[in-house]
């Protein structure tokens, strides 16, 4: 693929196979066009970024533009910027600021950047840390509709707009993004230290709650963000329903892609953390699993084949356990777990049969322990 082309801020813009490399739509020879084009020099760099952020903004309300809208709003918002270059810069920044969310959000988005040709100002000033971070693009994206909340006691205990509550902790912040107008409902949130939800189901209208490394999409459930600056790490507890978790960085570089996010769903009594270090996301089981089944009495076995009760304990608190039943082909078990926890209650299997258990992945896998001697 050959370009004998100088490429600027605008030309960018308007370049089709610019915005498929952007989008992850690139063929195998745009990306690697793309890639060398912008490691070429560090004013190629910066086009890019200026350029990406636009292309970026356009998403903050959903909604995906196809390529003629875009050139549309690219062209109206030149024309309106080329009328007004004799203005201030505060009153240009008061124009803009009165812009609401919908395609002029893109307008807004576009205007600041332009700002950084008219005006020579840095854009990372209106793009802190990570002009690719969803985070931060919907800190900046709308400052009317969002309600903020903040908790400096133990427990603080508010029922947000759609009617979904949250719990906040100690020293624990929330904002939360809402527009109800036209019949169309926004829910979502960015959360810094912890806070348990229960979201009101919306099936048309998730609810997104976003902290500075994770990204949590739900539609009706219950569950538990840890989120507190300065830490190296953060976790998602479920306690019902499901959710999808992904790491900011993995939707930075598919915004336009939903397909691609990746991440890990979670069912009841998962969890899943989020470590600095090796910025990975991994799956467990919460510290306390709940009873999910509303039977009573289960516990309770009388020469029950092993078999049995690892798969009553499975269905009772929706929890894979994995076992090879050869191994426990001939074992019974004859005991009562009536008040024990989850893991009191492995503890007590592995026990009587000698065998151990270990969590990967969120599922409990058993196998024999050759070491236990009676």
């Amino acid at each position: 693929m050959e370009k004998e082309f100088i490429y600027n801020f605008e030309s960018l813009l308007f370049d089709k196979s610019f915005r498929r490399w952007i989008f992850l739509k690139g063929s195998d020879e745009e990306i690697v066009f793309w890639e060398t084009w912008k490691n070429k020099s560090n004013n190629n760099n910066e086009l890019c970024n200026e350029a990406k952020a636009v292309l970026f903004a356009i998403n903050l309300s959903g909604k995906y533009l196809s390529d003629d809208e875009i050139d549309y709003e690219v062209k109206k918002v030149l024309n309106k910027v080329e009328s007004t270059k004799e203005s201030t810069l505060q009153i240009f920044i008061n124009q803009i600021s009165e812009l609401i969310p919908s395609k002029k959000q893109f307008a807004f988005a576009f205007s600041i950047i332009l700002l950084i040709g008219i005006f020579g100002l840095n854009y990372k000033k209106f793009f802190p840390d990570n002009v690719d971070n969803i985070y931060s693009r919907l800190m900046l994206s709308d400052k009317k509709n969002v309600i903020k909340y903040t908790s400096q006691s133990d427990s603080s205990k508010y029922v947000l707009p759609d009617g979904s509550t949250v719990i906040l902790s100690k020293n624990t912040t929330l904002s939360f993004f809402y527009r109800a107008d036209s019949g169309f409902l926004r829910r979502e949130a960015i959360l810094s230290g912890e806070a348990f939800f229960d979201i009101s189901k919306n099936p048309k209208q998730p609810f997104i709650v976003y902290t500075p490394r994770l990204t949590t999409k739900v539609l009706g459930t219950s569950f538990t963000i840890t989120s507190y600056p300065n830490t190296k790490s953060s976790t998602v507890q479920l306690l019902t329903g499901k959710i999808s978790v992904y790491k900011n960085e993995d939707l930075d570089k598919s915004f336009a892609n939903p397909e691609n996010w990746g991440g890990v769903v979670l069912v009841p009594n998962q969890m899943v953390t989020y470590n600095d270090e090796n910025r990975t996301l991994s799956r467990s089981l919460i510290n306390n699993p709940i009873v999910l089944s509303k039977e009573s009495d289960l516990f309770t076995f009388s020469s029950t084949p092993v078999s049995n009760v690892f798969d009553t304990l499975s269905k009772c608190y929706n929890i894979n356990i994995i076992y090879d039943e050869n191994i426990f082909n001939n074992c019974t078990l004859t005991v009562s777990l009536g008040g024990e926890s989850f893991f009191q209650k492995l503890q007590v299997i592995c026990k009587s049969t000698q065998s151990k258990y270990e969590i990967i992945d969120g599922n409990v896998i058993i196998s024999k322990d050759y070491g236990q001697h009676f």
